[in-house]
């Protein structure tokens, strides 16, 4: 095995092996945000020794995997959607010699998620309505109940709902409506509204 992973089978044991150079591959990003999607990202790769070469991508978020894609040119683009923190990993493949080394870049894209339904029962199981942001500088969250009065609220500093009112009380079973707003790393602002559901 070369310092690429490669390994070469000689027809005859007094063949020659010439084994080829290390190929060293570094992928730049022209910005790993965080900001707001659709988020375009330019990639330039660089490899050495210079060579002809190919490079494809995956991309996860949070363990989840979504299509990458390759590319024959070089920079290229990349638009990203799904907010969180997207690991890019990319294989440059020596046309030459078939060898592959790897790279990986970390994107952040903004954004937040909401859930809709909670359970403050106390047993340790989804007891706290939580927003998942990722990018945001400030977020602000107001809960009505169903006659427009405000119950609770919380800024960046405290992130969930246990279920109770301003007054430290529980509130009953029901639907709950909410505003959020909030603004990213970058400076784009969001404001999100709907409902959640909260049983005991």
């Amino acid at each position: 095995w070369d310092a690429n992973g490669c390994q070469a089978n000689p027809s005859t044991i007094s063949q020659l092996i010439t084994e080829p150079a290390e190929i060293i591959a570094s992928i730049t990003a022209s910005d790993t945000g965080a900001a707001h999607p659709p988020f375009s990202v330019m990639f330039d790769a660089n490899v050495t020794p210079i060579a002809t070469y190919n490079f494809s991508y995956n991309i996860s978020v949070d363990g989840e995997y979504f299509p990458g894609g390759s590319s024959t040119t070089n920079p290229f683009w990349v638009t990203f959607t799904n907010h969180g923190a997207n690991e890019v990993i990319f294989e440059v493949e020596d046309i030459l010699t078939g060898c592959i080394v790897n790279d990986t870049i970390i994107i952040h894209v903004q954004g937040v998620d909401v859930p809709n339904v909670f359970t403050p029962n106390g047993d340790g199981v989804n007891d706290l309505f939580v927003v998942d942001n990722h990018g945001m500088e400030t977020l602000n969250m107001l809960i009505f109940n169903r006659w427009g009065e405000k119950i609770f609220e919380w800024n960046t500093a405290h992130t969930d709902w246990n279920g109770t009112g301003l007054d430290g009380e529980d509130v009953s079973d029901g639907v709950y409506f909410y505003l959020l707003t909030a603004v990213g790393e970058d400076g784009h602002p969001y404001e999100e509204r709907g409902s959640v559901t909260l049983i005991r």
